[in-house]
């Protein structure tokens, strides 16, 4: 064999090799995202026993209920109920379970609201299902908000507290327009993109160009595409009021990522950065700061509509 053909035939072998690993990357980055390892309910309540925000949950009067989403697809929750005429919805983050929302519930529990927790399609107790971060969740939340109203009556005040992937799923949820008088949205994503991109290249120094063909695999395999997905672009019609808080030191999800949503949503809105708090964290760092920012949002949006 000539030299020329070596070369020309060890070239093509490493073409082959490198295009061979850009697709492997680029698949594997979009199954972990829609495949994750998830935390057992067990799991979880050990972790917020371990952290002391379990509270005294298991003292509480509450009930367990399925309710059927859009596709059929069966979500577990619990309502703890207080004032039978107000309401909050607490939706957890990415690979855990609704026991994440538990020191949210105090907070809320403790200034009259009943609380309603669900694990988020693929988590806790429900069934194994893909993770698309808030693209299909948002319309697993929008079933739960219509199961509340229809069991305790479209009279009563209703509001959402989100964490993380719990964010970005109500904040996508209002491109539905929901019946909403409310929403506390912690530590969320506008641009989704922007977080994957910023965690591929520090965990595994992965270029935005093989996560770019990955959000191409994702919409092949699991039908979205999550390089485009921006729960920002749900807020541009928005009416409902947004109190949008963040970490300042959160290295998952930037607070940037706060700052782009409140400065797209045309509605009333409040942001709180915590300086030192990672990712959701805020409320473990400074309960008392962050319940009473909660506290004085609810009480300024009661006294506006008196």
């Amino acid at each position: 064999m000539k030299t020329i053909d070596i070369i020309v035939l060890t070239a093509v072998i490493l073409l082959v090799l490198f295009l061979s690993f850009v697709v492997v990357a680029a698949v594997y980055v979009a199954r972990v995202l829609a495949w994750p390892k998830h935390f057992t309910t067990a799991e979880t309540v050990k972790i917020e026993k371990g952290k002391n925000l379990y509270f005294n949950y298991d003292e509480l009067d509450k009930e367990e209920f399925d309710t059927k989403s859009y596709d059929g697809y069966v979500l577990k929750g619990t309502c703890v109920v207080n004032d039978p005429k107000k309401f909050v919805i607490i939706s957890h983050g990415y690979t855990y379970t609704r026991i994440g929302g538990l020191k949210y519930l105090h907070m809320f529990y403790n200034h009259g609201y009943s609380c309603i927790l669900f694990d988020q399609r693929g988590h806790g107790e429900n069934e194994k299902f893909k993770c698309t971060m808030g693209f299909n969740e948002s319309r697993d939340l929008i079933e739960v908000i219509n199961h509340v109203y229809q069991k305790f009556g479209n009279d009563i005040t209703l509001g959402l507290h989100g964490e993380s992937m719990g964010a970005g799923t109500q904040i996508t949820a209002l491109k539905y327009h929901p019946k909403l008088d409310f929403i506390v949205n912690d530590c969320g994503y506008g641009v989704y993109r922007d977080v994957i991109e910023s965690q591929a290249k520090k965990l595994a120094h992965i270029p935005s160009w093989i996560v770019a063909l990955a959000g191409k695999f994702s919409k092949v395999l699991y039908g979205y595409n999550f390089c485009k997905f921006r729960p920002v672009d749900s807020l541009e019609e928005n009416t409902v009021p947004i109190l949008f808080i963040h970490g300042g030191n959160d290295n998952l999800v930037k607070c940037r990522q706060s700052r782009l949503m409140y400065d797209a949503d045309p509605g009333e809105k409040q942001i709180h950065i915590f300086k030192d708090s990672r990712h959701a964290q805020s409320f473990q760092d400074y309960p008392e700061q962050y319940d009473k920012l909660v506290s004085d949002f609810l009480k300024h949006l009661k006294e506006r509509n008196n």
